[in-house]
């Protein structure tokens, strides 16, 4: 990535991503891991979703930065993967083991953290925002956009990378969200404890990948 650009500049992703991918040509897996805002509203913060599909929404008409705009064929479609088959099997090993490794947050805490995972969960991407102000009402109208295309499933999480990364590789895939805030309350509930929020919720993001893979790799 670039560091004098935007630090989330969806471009910058999909440029770089692509190299990773080359030099580590037909992975068995590919994890996308990070913090996300969760779709339910709040009271889940510090909670984690693990899923395989995902949906990308680009929230503008006319790109904020015209000759930095990344696009897709994909966008707004559900997008499967082939990790959807170890989905299943690692839903058939979870114990609520895990759960007792994960913190709380200070703000909008889950009571207590839980894991939530299944085939029915979807990563919602919203991709090509460069002023962070803009999620305030890009993201929901992702949500919106999701509920009208696919009304039998559920939105798991939403955030800007976990998509983008599906949408650069073939491989079989999962993604791992960790809560920090729901929907359009990063200012209520990130802001004011921002490191600590953050912490958190990729803390418990990073266990829970942890369980997953030493399950993948059994």
């Amino acid at each position: 990535m670039d560091a004098d650009e935007y630090p989330s500049l969806t471009w910058g992703k999909a440029r770089v991503l692509p190299r990773v991918f080359r030099a580590h040509p037909n992975p068995e897996l590919v994890l996308a891991l990070g913090t996300a805002a969760c779709p339910k509203g709040s009271g889940f913060n510090g909670s984690v979703a693990i899923g395989s599909r995902v949906f990308v929404h680009d929230p503008y008409k006319t790109p904020p930065t015209p000759s930095k705009n990344w696009t897709h064929a994909e966008l707004n479609r559900i997008v499967d993967s082939k990790g959807l088959a170890l989905l299943g099997y690692v839903s058939k090993q979870y114990s609520a083991e895990v759960e007792k490794r994960l913190l709380t947050p200070p703000l909008g805490a889950a009571c207590p953290p839980r894991v939530e995972l299944g085939a029915e969960l979807v990563s919602l991407g919203v991709v090509n925002v460069t002023n962070p102000d803009d999620y305030k009402w890009a993201d929901p109208q992702a949500l919106k956009t999701f509920e009208a295309a696919a009304p039998k499933l559920t939105a798991a999480s939403s955030e800007t990378t976990h998509g983008v990364i599906r949408l650069c590789s073939e491989a079989p895939y999962l993604f791992v969200s960790g809560f920090a805030n729901a929907i359009g309350k990063f200012a209520e509930e990130v802001v004011p404890r921002k490191y600590t929020q953050n912490f958190v919720a990729a803390h418990n993001a990073a266990v829970t990948a942890a369980w997953l893979l030493r399950e993948v790799l059994r």
